[in-house]
């Protein structure tokens, strides 16, 4: 995974007059055409049991953070921040960091959270984190957490892993949205692959603070994922399993979705409001098939959806295209005029 995306990118930088004409097919909702995002009627609500939503609940407490001073840049700096992740006792991650992109002038501005993917060094994340700086967004590039497949310890130490992560994303919307800088009222949220899944878990948890979304490359059902796709990492993870446990890929996916029932991204589809969100698929993709993309696009109300024409690491090629989609979307849904950030 980590020299696909290397390689891919190599491809993109060699490769800008195929993207300048790069086309995709869009299917937009009525939701999600409109501007505006009212709360949900109650009868959507309702769709989302309690026990799920009370899977990711924590205790708001002050947050300490280390903050270093890593880069500047003519509009903008990257600093390191750090504070201890919610469950202490998890050897493997003390603390959660994140890197933030901030403006250096004096305005009030939207700030946009970045979710990883699955592995690599953050190529994927930086080319977006560093293209939403310079459109004059602070971003703030959430590092994962080690090991979310753990064998020998089975599918509760994923759930564990998950809930963790999600937590811990809600831990740095309560840091980020104390700083005077930031307006709370234009938080964004964007992920690709893994970072697409696990943003679908964190937008309808946090549909008071988030006001727009854009997820990419990720689909429902992690259970049926973990069974069907064409990943290395995953592939290797199953043949893993069957040497450990001798189960067959049905048996495997069951013990899945007993482990992770209740918080998978189709859990919380029936709470996203989709006109706040742009949903990116691959036509073609082997990783996170097209099935499962369109499975949790039904189950969040048909979001405004772009299809291209590729697989799951060929669609770098359409990185600048889709970027640019990316910054329209979070400038439509905070009410900026095309100008926003330029110059």
């Amino acid at each position: 995974m980590r020299n696909l995306w290397r390689v891919a990118m190599i491809c993109v930088l060699t490769a800008g007059c195929f993207m300048a004409c790069a086309t995709a097919r869009v299917d937009s909702s009525a939701a999600g055409r409109t501007n505006q995002t009212p709360g949900l009627p109650t009868s959507h609500d309702a769709a989302v049991p309690e026990a799920t939503l009370k899977a990711f609940d924590y205790a708001r407490a002050p947050i300490v953070a280390k903050i270093e001073l890593k880069e500047e840049h003519p509009t903008y700096e990257i600093y390191r921040v750090s504070f201890p992740s919610y469950n202490r006792e998890d050897p493997l991650n003390p603390d959660t960091v994140a890197w933030y992109y901030r403006q250096r002038d004096s305005h009030r501005r939207a700030g946009i959270v970045q979710i990883p993917i699955l592995g690599g060094d953050y190529e994927p994340e930086k080319f977006f984190a560093e293209n939403y700086a310079r459109a004059g967004f602070h971003v703030l590039l959430v590092e994962r957490k080690e090991q979310l497949f753990a064998i020998a310890q089975g599918f509760g130490h994923t759930r564990q892993v998950i809930v963790d992560t999600i937590v811990d994303l809600r831990r740095w919307l309560d840091w980020w949205t104390t700083l005077p800088e930031l307006d709370p009222h234009r938080v964004g949220v964007t992920g690709i692959s893994m970072g697409g899944m696990l943003g679908s878990v964190l937008v309808p948890l946090e549909r008071e603070r988030v006001a727009a979304a854009v997820l990419a490359l990720n689909g429902g059902d992690f259970p049926e994922l973990l069974a069907t796709s064409g990943e290395d990492e995953i592939i290797a993870l199953r043949n893993g399993i069957h040497r450990m446990y001798g189960w067959d890929v049905w048996q495997m996916r069951e013990a899945a979705r007993a482990a992770l029932n209740g918080i998978d991204p189709l859990a919380l589809a029936p709470r996203v409001d989709p006109r706040r969100v742009l949903f990116i698929s691959p036509r073609f993709d082997q990783v996170v098939p097209f099935e499962l993309a369109s499975r949790w696009w039904e189950a969040a109300g048909r979001p405004r959806r772009i299809i291209i024409p590729t697989g799951h690491y060929s669609s770098a090629f359409f990185m600048f295209y889709l970027h640019r989609k990316c910054v329209e979307h979070f400038r439509d849904k905070f009410g900026y005029s095309a100008e926003f950030g330029r110059g």
